[in-house]
């Protein structure tokens, strides 16, 4: 299915020029390659070079540039049934372009290479998942189809053994670490616990004053 746009020969826009500088702006050339694809597929376009009266049209593509020649493996695409919205392009909540690449981690801020082929990346993944779980002698948990799921343990049954490697590992955080978070659960704590955080965290501010 694509968008014939007819009418395009008297001169009517299947995009507008506003939501094309709205979609180069967020997704800028630096980071990004933004070409459209035809029913052809001869003469596909970068979006820049389009005339916005074009006919046939098939999709957008955006491909994610990370500085090499490589070509991203997992681009993104918005088939064009109609008139392209630029705004919905970019932030639709499910489809939309900008929350593609952030779940791929895809961004300027993001500076590793980011198009490896995906076997291989969920094969490393899977290995080091492993790999962690043996460093810091924790479980990986119930088996589940996806090896390279997130490792989730518990602190709290660590030993000190245990806690300094983990200490190590974040003290070594930086842009390019590997993302961690830490999940605090308070729907299943207790008054006494409770009460325990909140004496640590008073004697924390008090050995910060000290130290001051």
């Amino acid at each position: 299915m694509a968008y014939r746009n007819i009418t395009g020969i008297f001169g009517h826009e299947w995009i507008s020029e506003f939501s094309v500088k709205m979609i180069l702006k967020e997704l800028p050339e630096s980071h990004y390659r933004v070409w459209v694809r035809f029913t052809d597929s001869k003469n596909d376009l970068m979006l820049k070079e389009c005339s916005r009266t074009e006919c046939n049209l098939d999709r957008i593509i955006v491909e994610y540039r990370d500085g090499t020649s490589c070509h991203d493996p997992d681009p993104f695409y918005w088939v064009i049934f109609g008139p392209v919205d630029g705004f919905e392009l970019l932030h639709d909540s499910i489809f939309g372009a900008k929350g593609f690449f952030a779940r791929r981690c895809k961004c300027p801020a993001w500076p590793q290479t980011r198009n490896e082929d995906p076997k291989d990346i969920f094969m490393m993944r899977t290995a080091m998942r492993h790999k962690l779980a043996e460093f810091l002698k924790v479980s990986e948990g119930p088996s589940c189809t996806k090896k390279d799921a997130p490792l989730d343990f518990m602190v709290n049954l660590m030993d000190q053994e245990q806690r300094f490697k983990l200490i190590g590992l974040i003290e070594n955080l930086d842009g390019d670490g590997i993302w961690m978070s830490v999940e605090v659960k308070f729907p299943n704590s207790t008054i006494d616990q409770l009460q325990r955080l909140d004496t640590d965290i008073e004697l924390e501010k008090i050995n910060m004053q000290m130290e001051v």
